[in-house]
């Protein structure tokens, strides 16, 4: 007896068509212009909580070791770099922000 669930292959084009789609509308190209990569920089601004407080890995059954993953600021720092960071300006760090 085969207890093993099937899937169509109906569901399995509409889960790709899913798949690609929500990667298109998550996909940002930006044209580089001799910009990157950042040759004589030693200081940048980072912005964003989720920009320095990556989830690396999710929970239950997407749970992943992330043990060796490396945030940006870390790498920032391995790089040389120097950053300033400002959150969303909410709040308690408004006055903070509005200072500069």
């Amino acid at each position: 007896m085969n207890t093993r669930a099937q899937v169509s292959e109906e569901s399995i084009a509409n889960s790709k068509a899913v798949i690609k789609e929500v990667g298109e509308e998550g996909m940002v190209l930006l044209e580089n212009n001799g910009v990157l990569p950042l040759t004589d920089t030693t200081n940048l601004n980072v912005f964003g909580w989720a920009s320095t407080n990556p989830i690396f890995g999710g929970t239950g059954s997407d749970s992943s070791d992330n043990s060796a993953s490396v945030g940006i600021l870390q790498s920032l720092t391995d790089a040389g770099i120097s950053y300033s960071r400002k959150e969303d300006c909410r709040g308690h760090l408004q006055q903070k922000c509005n200072q500069g």
